[in-house]
């Protein structure tokens, strides 16, 4: 069966064909996701403050190699690259890898589906930041699958999405923002749903942290 995904992939990409489960709107957010992102994350003290506490959970260290699955515009890529690690970053979004690869050009960043990679070589950390939560349940399994897959015995997991913790007042707010922004089906992800898939993966979660007021977390995980 894995034989069999791995060539319907290949004979869609050669098609040009896009997988179902590629969430479209980013082809055409790539030119205005920056200032998104860098908006979003100002009252929570700002996108580097946000984006270092990410990297510092993946425990990078001069040669680590990372697997960056979903890259986006390189954000996350550009800081783990100045920390020392060897970025190998996917995505099916061609305008965000665009502007990924001028942001961080030492990184092998490649237009590729998560669920179909194969990794040549082990990889001692992998991130998914901000992927899980535009993924039906089926299609995160997959993912989080690649990850296991892909990384040594003991690599680290590092999971970044939304969570469900942000006191009043800006709990209303922020779900209001989410249900008129991000896809309805990453939304049982809040209320401990994202640890229970990460769990679920087999993966051994460490840590639980809390970002921007509780409307983001972040796992940090290991591979038995």
């Amino acid at each position: 069966m894995h034989l069999v995904r791995r060539r319907l992939w290949g004979l869609a990409r050669e098609a040009q064909l896009t997988p179902d489960h590629h969430y479209d709107p980013y082809d055409r957010l790539a030119p205005v996701y920056d200032w998104m992102a860098w908006s979003l994350l100002l009252p929570f003290g700002g996108e580097d403050r946000f984006r270092g506490a990410v990297v510092d959970a993946l425990g990078i260290t001069p040669g680590t190699r990372v697997l960056e699955l979903g890259v986006g515009t390189g954000a996350m890529t550009r800081r783990m690259v100045d920390a020392g690690a060897r970025v190998t970053g996917l995505d099916l979004a061609e305008p965000m890898l665009e502007r990924a690869r001028k942001k961080a050009p030492e990184a092998d960043l490649r237009k590729a589906d998560i669920l179909a990679f194969e990794a040549e070589e082990p990889f001692d950390a992998a991130l998914l930041a901000f992927v899980l939560h535009e993924m039906d349940p089926a299609t995160r399994a997959g993912a989080l699958s690649t990850a296991a897959r892909c990384l040594r015995p003991g690599g680290r997991l590092v999971v970044l999405d939304f969570d469900g913790r942000a006191p009043f007042p800006i709990d209303p707010v922020f779900r209001l923002y989410l249900r008129l922004a991000e896809p309805e089906v990453g939304r049982d992800l809040l209320e401990g749903g994202l640890l229970r898939c990460v769990e679920r993966a087999g993966f051994a979660v460490s840590e639980r942290r809390s970002l921007a007021t509780g409307t983001a977390q972040v796992l940090v995980a290991t591979r038995p």
